[in-house]
């Protein structure tokens, strides 16, 4: 990841407004740097969750999530 460029990936299977106000609050405490959120609502299926995985890994970046549904839950922190 570049130094003074990140993106935070935000998964939710709701709206996701919540997690995404805390992303913003955290880059806001780095406002040396450009941080991209990609806001990903409404997750339903654990393919979409593996598909984000691969987008984040490649750009060394990090995901915030915030599911309800417990088997998504417990695939993305075993991930």
């Amino acid at each position: 990841m570049n130094k003074n460029r990140a993106v935070i990936f935000v998964i939710s299977d709701s709206i996701g407004e919540t997690a995404e106000q805390v992303a913003r609050a955290a880059s806001a405490q780095y406002p040396e740097c450009e941080i991209r959120i990609r806001w990903i609502p409404y997750v339903t299926e654990i393919e979409s969750i593996q598909e984000v995985i691969s987008e984040a890994k490649d750009l060394d970046s990090i995901i915030m999530f915030a599911l309800v549904v417990p088997e998504l839950r417990e695939y993305l922190t075993k991930q």
